[in-house]
């Protein structure tokens, strides 16, 4: 059941056009479908987080359920650490020496066609070389900013991009974050009182460990404490070196559901659609024009999944305006 608008589309309506209602969706019967992986790993160096998302990854599986070894990426911002253990694994790799947000998102859509995805790390998006905080920093310079609140406006949106190409791409992903690290005095075996290095908070903007199904916090002895679930079998659970084990319990819960839908990526979608226009030399005014005469929408944004790889094929289907130019004037001889 849908809800329809009542603004009648004529220009009797009390509302102008951009404020009237869309057609949306009703409530319906939740049900739980098969997903793919969001685990982020949170530790201090030194606590395994490399190894450990590679020994899960090995035992997540193809996401077509063929039960053959998955294909892994790993996106590298460690200075090539993950292939120290190619002798253990099997993975691509991609090693980028500018953490640029807009690096890691062109890295994530690279890698769509591989069965499991590990970014490590994505403190380096936050803090590294020209990172996240480092763009802010840039920002205020350039427009003569008085402090960096105002320069957040802008970069805000870009990291935004980040997450949720992460969270929307089609690969199981398992995500590293190095945890900010303090010392605790403590008494050893023999009585005596002996520094000992804990993680914190992790390095990346506050509150983003929450985006992900499992996140969990890795201590120097490779112990994987689990501070969050939506995996009920692994609420307050603390696994020892995790990796085949952990991995199964993993899942058997993706597994656990009905088929998921068809997975499209609308922010890809939606830029390569405004590139597409851009070569045809379209306007705003002639891609509005074109939305409301096909689809009676004005704007990509309201269009449907189908309707938006719909869009992107013709669009892609189309000469460009120079060879459109070539053809008329041809055409006119």
């Amino acid at each position: 059941m849908t809800i329809i608008s009542t603004c009648p589309s004529t220009s009797a309506s009390p509302f102008p056009p951009h404020l009237r209602a869309e057609v949306i969706p009703m409530f319906k019967k939740a049900t739980k479908t098969k997903s793919r992986l969001r685990l982020a790993l949170i530790g201090p160096s030194g606590s395994g987080k490399t190894y450990s998302a590679l020994a899960i990854a090995a035992h997540l599986g193809r996401v077509s359920g063929d039960g053959s070894k998955p294909r892994i990426a790993v996106i590298d911002s460690e200075h090539g650490s993950a292939s120290k253990y190619a002798d253990l694994f099997e993975f691509d790799t991609c090693e980028l020496t500018s953490f640029h947000p807009q690096n890691y998102i062109s890295a994530i859509r690279a890698a769509s066609d591989y069965d499991v995805l590990i970014i490590d790390s994505l403190s380096h998006a936050w803090m590294g070389k020209d990172g996240t905080l480092e763009q802010v920093d840039r920002v205020a310079k350039r427009l003569h900013y008085n402090n960096t609140f105002a320069a957040w406006r802008d970069v805000t949106p870009l990291h935004n991009q980040l997450v949720e190409t992460m969270l929307a791409c089609p690969n199981h992903l398992i995500v590293t974050m190095r945890s900010k690290t303090e010392y605790v005095i403590e008494t050893n075996d023999k009585g005596k009182s002996a520094p000992r290095k804990v993680g914190l908070a992790p390095i990346q903007r506050d509150g983003l460990e929450y985006e992900f199904d499992v996140c969990g916090e890795l201590n120097l002895d490779n112990e994987l404490i689990i501070s969050k679930s939506r995996c009920s079998a692994l609420s307050g659970q603390v696994i020892v070196k995790p990796g085949e084990q952990f991995a199964s319990v993993l899942k058997d819960w993706l597994n656990d559901g009905a088929p998921a839908p068809k997975h499209i990526d609308r922010d890809f979608l939606l830029a390569q659609t405004e590139q597409e226009m851009a070569r045809l030399g379209w306007s705003a005014k002639d891609g509005k024009s074109h939305l409301e005469q096909t689809y009676g929408k004005k704007s990509r944004h309201f269009l449907t999944d189908e309707e938006l790889i719909e869009f992107s094929a013709y669009l892609q289907a189309q000469p460009d305006a120079m060879l459109q130019l070539d053809l008329a004037d041809v055409n006119g001889r």
